[in-house]
């Protein structure tokens, strides 16, 4: 998924670079007999922000290119790690029945209370992301994507040590749905500074990572769960699988710590000039129009895709959540590792889409 992303950039970033091209072309025979050093500024106008990236012009715009494209990589590598949300829907089966139900008894035949933490996951997400693009105003995109991250595998971590299903849903849920949503633009906005006329494809490839994740960490989670494979029977694994579930989830938070770190450290924004240097540049400005919240939510074109998300995503993340508690009562569909896999291809074709 990462190489089929990576190849569409690479296509797209030619054509930024032929067109820059032929701006430096021009730049450079224009000044050819002063024999100086040429520097070429873009101003990007984004969200009323003005940003300014330096360069002299025979290497500009390859390093604009290779910037944005490592920036774009890095994002949807740490994505990777926020898109395991998805995995709850094949993790719940393997938690510890103490983790089921609210009141730590098991009721056969009833729906467990732990269904609730991918909602509740999801409403942490959506309460936080307002707060990410002011974060990165101030502290930075890669601060804001490492901290955002970081605390979403911390979440996953302290709640292996969870006793019961309130400690449960505080930090698998709530903690890892705050981090989730704090570093879920981050990486969105850098790469909008180095291109700026490719939103549209500097979002889908580092959201490919987010639907990806589900896919390469239910294999994983499972492997890790339920190494011999077992099958649930009526819905109950063997006793190794349930005392497996916090050395899972210790390990997962581990890995995504990790894989977040070598994805922050790609993710870069371009650097501001002092004044006295922009006095002295040749400027190719590119105005990128936008519109504020208020703004927007009085037009038809807002209210139409806001529609179209809701119900969308309402019946996709259902599906997410509840699959394999349907599947396990389906003698047809029998096979945990299978199970997995088909929940792991749903989130791959969410990530292509």
């Amino acid at each position: 998924v990462i190489i089929i992303g990576l190849l569409v950039i690479c296509i797209q970033l030619n054509f930024v670079q032929s067109n820059n091209n032929i701006i430096t072309s021009k730049i450079i025979n224009k000044h050819h007999k002063n024999h100086k050093s040429i520097k070429i500024i873009d101003k990007i106008n984004n969200n009323d922000e003005k940003f300014i990236i330096t360069s002299n012009a025979i290497d500009s715009t390859s390093s604009v290119a290779l910037n944005g494209a490592l920036t774009v990589l890095g994002g949807a590598l740490v994505h990777l790690t926020l898109g395991t949300l998805y995995c709850w829907g094949n993790f719940l089966l393997y938690s510890p029945l103490t983790l089921r139900f609210f009141d730590r008894l098991d009721h056969p035949g009833s729906q467990p209370d732990s269904l609730l933490v991918l909602p509740l996951t999801l409403v942490a997400q959506c309460l936080t992301i307002p707060f990410g693009p002011s974060l990165v105003k101030r502290f930075g995109a890669k601060a804001v994507l490492l901290t955002g991250s970081w605390i979403m595998a911390l979440g996953v971590f302290l709640s292996s040590y969870a006793t019961n299903l309130y400690q449960f849903l505080l930090f698998y849920a709530l903690l890892f749905g705050a981090g989730v949503g704090t570093a879920y633009t981050a990486p969105m906005i850098a790469g909008w500074k180095w291109l700026p006329n490719s939103k549209g494809l500097v979002s889908g490839a580092i959201l490919t990572g987010f639907g990806a994740g589900g896919f390469f960490f239910n294999l994983i989670g499972t492997k890790i769960v339920n190494p011999k494979g077992y099958d649930p029977v009526k819905g109950v694994f063997p006793d190794e699988v349930y005392e497996n579930f916090p050395k899972m989830l210790r390990t997962l938070a581990l890995i995504y710590a990790g894989v977040s770190l070598v994805g922050t450290i790609l993710v870069s924004e371009p650097k501001e000039v002092k004044s006295d240097d922009k006095s002295k540049a040749t400027t190719v400005e590119t105005e990128v129009p936008g519109l504020t919240l208020v703004e927007s939510s009085k037009t038809a074109q807002f209210w139409l895709l806001w529609s179209m998300a809701i119900t969308s995503a309402s019946a996709g993340l259902n599906v997410a959540s509840v699959y394999k508690q349907f599947a396990a009562l389906a003698p047809a569909l029998k096979g945990d590792s299978f199970q997995a896999l088909v929940g792991g291809f749903g989130a791959l074709s969410n990530g292509f889409g």
